[in-house]
């Protein structure tokens, strides 16, 4: 037997709400993954040292 309907009604407004949320938290993570990327590609572009330059 089904629960009744003012129960089913509030089920899915509880599950809208966490749906919302966990939308919400990954805007959040894609964000930051975005600017993680961004500072490991200005990490990687950066000039290199030189090396094996000949001390005087």
């Amino acid at each position: 037997m089904d629960p009744p309907i003012h129960d089913q009604t509030a089920i899915l407004q509880d599950q809208s709400v966490i749906i919302q949320e966990q939308s919400a938290i990954i805007q959040e993570q894609r964000a930051a993954l975005k600017r993680m990327e961004e500072r490991m590609a200005a990490f990687f572009d950066q000039q290199k040292a030189p090396q094996n330059v000949p001390i005087p």
